[in-house]
């Protein structure tokens, strides 16, 4: 409901699904999660009528859905435990997350980046991104001499890459 005098919010456009494809091809929905997910169960002829509904419609893939029935997350992490206030007078910082960006956003892949005040919260954030399947794997910056995080990231099966050395 609105004030008087104010002017209506206009709806947020709902994003297609998959029930919607399914409708506009006149097939069923799992006949749709077979064709955009590269299964087997669908003709050629179904499978590119389905992926051509699905563009028409301007559907993506739920990343969210997506890490939870185990496909990837689409994502790398990268945390930075210091001061947020020390990466503008750090260059190193600012172009190394933008070398990332760039190298990933290629590859369609996002990144999630974080900034934490101290290595226990770091960890902490790792805990949380993999209980949530929020990323594929880690990009681990300033490594330490008797570092937690290998082990953490070990024990937990969370991909890591180490930049830099103790």
């Amino acid at each position: 409901m609105t004030a008087p005098g104010e002017a209506a919010r206009p709806k947020p456009a709902r994003r297609p699904t998959i029930k919607d494809i399914a409708r506009r091809a006149g097939v069923s929905e799992s006949a749709v999660s077979f064709a955009l997910n590269d299964r087997p169960g669908v003709s050629r002829d179904t499978r590119a009528r389905v992926r051509r509904v699905a563009e028409e419609l301007g559907w993506q893939a739920n990343s969210a859905a997506r890490a939870l029935s185990g496909e990837r997350a689409g994502a790398l992490g990268l945390v930075l435990a210091r001061p947020a206030q020390t990466l503008g007078v750090e260059s190193f910082f600012l172009q190394l997350v933008s070398g990332i960006q760039e190298v990933l956003s290629a590859r369609k892949i996002a990144l999630l980046f974080q900034v934490v005040e101290d290595l226990g919260t770091e960890c902490a954030l790792y805990r949380r991104w993999w209980a949530e399947r929020r990323v594929d794997g880690v990009l681990v910056v300033d490594p330490r001499t008797e570092d937690p995080r290998p082990e953490l990231l070990t024990a937990l099966g969370l991909p890591a890459v180490v930049i830099g050395g103790p």
